[in-house]
């Protein structure tokens, strides 16, 4: 099993790309194993540096507003399908300890979405929330006003209620389980935000408000 190093801060996505989905391969290919106990303490620490490369490469690239491309989309679409794969068989595990950290990465609660403009230029557009199954960032924290300080004009606040049959991916979460497992401390979540990664679905959101664009003549 290959240890892959993304390049964390590179604008070039085309090499990280390309290592995304081959991480997501390995994790495939680990969630088939779990029931067997086969996974190797070897294969767990590569699998456990990949990710934290590839979660670490998602906060360094995800940027409230801002949409990615649709190749670095389907990348981490890819790796989050397969790490929300392996986590939710782990929570079957005979082994106690797999067992709890899985619940530690999972996360069902209230969480909180802002929908805007990264630049000034047609910041008085409402955004609309899309409903799919890409996973997106979200917070744990009802009031990020470092979020609301990087966007322009019109804003839509989202509120999902996640329950079952649904789960998040909480980074803190992870954190909390790379420690438990391998005894390293991890640092994945991003500043204050407190970051859950999970889809836009409908039948998830319990508010949506518009907050309206005010130009300076406005608020004069």
């Amino acid at each position: 099993m290959e240890r892959y190093e993304l390049s964390l801060w590179s604008n070039d996505d085309a090499e990280n790309i390309g290592k995304i989905h081959s991480i997501a391969c390995q994790i495939k290919s680990v969630s088939k194993k779990v029931g067997c106990h086969e996974i190797r303490k070897e294969q767990a620490q590569i699998i456990i540096d990949n990710s934290s490369d590839v979660i670490n490469y998602w906060t360094g690239h995800t940027f409230v507003g801002e949409k990615k491309e649709k190749r670095v989309k389907k990348a981490f679409q890819a790796f989050f399908i397969a790490l929300y794969d392996l986590v939710s068989k782990c929570r079957e595990s005979e082994i106690q300890v797999i067992r709890e950290c899985a619940d530690m990465i999972l996360f069902q609660g209230t969480v909180y979405r802002y929908l805007g403009h990264n630049t000034p230029e047609n910041c008085s557009v409402k955004v609309e929330p899309i409903y799919n199954d890409i996973y997106v960032s979200w917070s744990k924290e009802q009031d990020s006003h470092y979020l609301l300080s990087k966007l322009y004009g019109s804003v839509t606040s989202l509120v999902a209620t996640i329950r079952e049959p649904y789960y998040g991916i909480d980074l803190e979460g992870i954190e909390k389980a790379m420690s438990v497992l391998i005894g390293v401390e991890y640092s994945l979540s991003k500043g204050t935000e407190r970051e859950v990664v999970f889809p836009t679905i409908a039948d998830c959101i319990t508010d949506i408000e518009y907050i309206p664009y005010k130009s300076e003549e406005d608020e004069a």
